[in-house]
């Protein structure tokens, strides 16, 4: 009972000093003359990129798929208007799916790199049969390889790693 007192109160005075801490020094008012430094912040960056336009919003509103101007034209385009661009298929053209010929060569892309993995792997593991990198190869792809050659890699096994279930 003690020690959940003591934990309300030492949460109480966080809280207390946490609040009293905090200031609202940072919100930004409007009637408030600018001091000098934005000013001239604002004069460089209306000398450099033009008036911003007073209709933009920035994104920061919730607007139309589309809004117009009083004068009909459409209205400049921010982050708040197409908040579902990337769904890919909706506004751009998506292309035709793949032809049986365009899959069958991109099927055997994948098998001829297959092929050269499983040899490049068989060719790895016959250098080093005698040491650990051999021995892992030979527990990772036994499934792939012959009798004949597991037969022939099996005997080669330095006696300290045949005691893996693995191995055997």
């Amino acid at each position: 009972m003690k020690l959940k007192t003591y934990t309300k109160g030492m949460l109480a005075i966080a809280a207390g000093l946490m609040m009293s801490c905090s200031s609202n020094d940072t919100d930004v008012e409007m009637d408030k003359p600018l001091d000098p430094k934005q000013e001239s912040y604002a004069l460089a960056f209306v000398s450099a990129f033009g008036q911003p336009d007073p209709n933009n919003d920035w994104g920061f509103e919730k607007k139309e798929l589309l809004t117009y101007n009083a004068d009909g034209t459409p209205a400049a385009a921010t982050r708040g208007v197409f908040t579902n661009r990337n769904q890919y298929g909706t506004y751009y053209e998506t292309p035709a799916p793949l032809t049986d010929e365009q899959k069958d060569v991109i099927r055997e892309k994948f098998i001829n790199i297959s092929d050269r993995t499983d040899s490049l792997l068989k060719v790895v593991m016959n250098e080093n049969i005698t040491n650990l990198i051999g021995v892992e190869i030979l527990k990772n792809t036994y499934y792939s390889l012959e009798l004949a050659e597991l037969e022939a890699l099996v005997p080669q096994i330095p006696a300290e790693y045949q005691s893996d279930e693995r191995v055997v």
